[in-house]
């Protein structure tokens, strides 16, 4: 089933159930950064580990689910663009613009600091690989 998010970006979930697929290129601008998020790329949502479901909420629920996405794909590209030109990121960054980009989408403070920690905490196996 085809899901396009309130973001403008499509989806289709993988017959796994815990993963999204891309079906069409999603560009997303803030300032003078732009994400492109190409066609094809398979994703999991936000890394929320089950027990924290009740409090935080699943996966690909949420206002957090856009900043997901983006996040996902700046861990495997590990680069934006930025005036025009392709630059690295840092792990960092990567994390503080998804924090940012929660901020601007309406996720809750408290909700938003958690995934932010918990990304902090626990994302760097996932930026190495």
């Amino acid at each position: 089933m085809t899901h396009t998010d309130a973001w403008g970006y499509k989806l289709v979930q993988l017959k796994t159930g815990r993963k999204w697929k891309v079906i069409e290129d999603y560009t997303y601008k803030r300032g003078l950064i732009r994400i492109l998020v190409q066609k094809g790329f398979v994703y999991d949502g936000a890394s929320i580990p089950r027990i924290f479901w009740r409090f935080i909420g699943p996966p690909a629920a949420g206002k957090y689910a856009h900043a997901s996405l983006l996040h996902d794909w700046l861990y495997v590209e590990q680069s934006l663009s930025k005036f025009g030109t392709l630059v690295k990121i840092t792990r960092k960054e990567a994390d503080d613009l998804m924090l940012a980009i929660m901020k601007d989408d309406g996720v809750s403070w408290w909700q938003r600091n958690a995934i932010y920690r918990g990304v902090r905490l626990g994302g760097g196996r996932a930026w190495r690989t």
